[in-house]
């Protein structure tokens, strides 16, 4: 993605994924882009405190975090969506895990 600041006019929502007084998640897509997204909102600050520090964190584990900021006295994340089925989805089908 190329490094610009994004604003919500920039992000189509697609669809919440799940919505609490903690964070609200969404499902987005980068306007003029076909690049899927998660964006995270944050009622505060503090929420976000464990994510500015793994900015510059680059692992094959963590999604990339493509941009934090604050917006009209609320908070966002932007991460990267990563496609495929979910530790949780996999739990839940009873498959077999080996070593």
């Amino acid at each position: 993605m190329e490094e610009k600041n994004l604003s919500l006019k920039d992000i189509e929502v697609i669809t919440t994924i799940s919505d609490s007084k903690k964070t609200t998640v969404k499902l987005v897509s980068l306007k003029g882009t076909n690049q899927l997204a998660v964006l995270k909102q944050y009622p505060d600050k503090p929420a976000l405190g464990c994510y500015e520090q793994t900015v510059a964190l680059h692992s094959m584990y963590f999604p990339k975090i493509l941009q934090i900021w604050e917006e009209n006295d609320v908070f966002f994340l932007l991460e990267e969506y990563i496609s495929g089925v979910t530790l949780q989805e996999k739990l839940d089908s009873e498959t077999l895990f080996t070593e």
